[in-house]
């Protein structure tokens, strides 16, 4: 059994626990940049830690690699490409 304060607004889905504002999926937040606005990817790894990839010039090229990273994700094909070359 899982100890810990569950806050107000939040809730648990296993061992993860997600706050109330937040998307369990991610987020995708808007930066400025010389070359206008770019959208940033926030997401988790299935070892639960944090990362993010930057750089996307529309949200809906950002919204379509959040989803991709999720559906591989759930399929345990997840490649974690700060993990180096295959080889």
């Amino acid at each position: 059994m899982l100890r810990g304060i569950v806050t107000p607004g939040s809730y648990r889905v296993g061992k993860v626990r997600f706050s109330g504002t937040g998307d369990p999926m991610g987020n995708i937040t808007p930066y400025e940049t010389a070359g206008g606005r770019r959208y940033r990817v926030r997401y988790r790894k299935p070892d639960n830690s944090q990362t993010d990839k930057r750089g996307f010039r529309t949200k809906k090229d950002a919204e379509l690699f959040l989803a991709a990273t999720e559906i591989s994700k759930a399929r345990d094909e997840y490649i974690d490409s700060a993990a180096g070359p295959l080889r």
